[in-house]
């Protein structure tokens, strides 16, 4: 009787290995998504502030705007994106350098950088991987 009951086991761990492989294909990279909105318009972020917060966006002119898009690809495995952040230096020192941490925790770790502008003009990012987190780099 344990015999019956084996056979039909056997054969369900075993029918996978008889499907042919499956072939590695190569993704074709979407393009860059396009912005939706002008990120200088900070009416957007209104009705994610509580009614008595929403003067403060009239308040701080000068205040860091992201704005974010990425699309994930089909293979679920590359994600192609665009940052825009519009920056403001409201301090009285020159401002030398920003940086941006990127955590790729997935693709080895890869991740690459194409263009970076200030006022329209092209900047030369200079990007390291760095292996340990911490607040102090």
């Amino acid at each position: 009787m344990k015999k019956i009951f084996l056979l039909p086991i056997l054969a369900l761990l075993f029918l996978p290995a008889c499907l042919p492989a499956r072939q590695a294909t190569e993704s074709t990279p979407q393009q860059n998504p396009t912005p939706t909105a002008d990120p200088a318009d900070r009416s957007i972020y209104k009705d994610g502030l509580a009614p008595a917060y929403q003067s403060v966006l009239n308040e701080l002119p000068t205040a860091s705007l992201y704005e974010i898009h990425f699309t994930i690809e089909g293979d679920l495995y590359h994600v192609k994106g665009s940052e825009t952040v519009i920056y403001t230096n409201a301090e009285d020192i020159a401002l030398n350098e920003i940086k941006f941490r990127l955590f790729p925790n997935i693709l080895g770790g890869k991740c690459t950088w194409t263009k970076s502008t200030r006022v329209e003009r092209s900047l030369s990012p200079i990007t390291r991987l760095m292996t340990a987190c911490s607040p102090f780099h």
